[in-house]
């Protein structure tokens, strides 16, 4: 009995992540390469942004610790 319970949630497991990887197969086949290229970009330049708005936190809590 566990032996099927165990194969049962293996072919689940594997059935999602086929899913998974299809969905993101079409995400990327359907959407235009310039688009993708963007969002990347822009993403990136959140993440700096990011970091540094965190760096001038450390630097202002750092002052007001000294």
């Amino acid at each position: 009995l566990l032996d099927s319970y165990l194969v049962v949630q293996q072919d689940h497991c594997q059935m999602k992540e086929f899913q998974i990887v299809s969905l993101v197969m079409r995400t990327v086949y359907f959407m235009p390469f310039h688009i993708s290229l963007l969002s990347q970009f822009l993403s990136i330049m959140n993440y700096v942004k990011h970091m540094l708005v965190i760096c001038q936190n450390l630097k202002k809590n750092c002052l007001i610790v000294h």
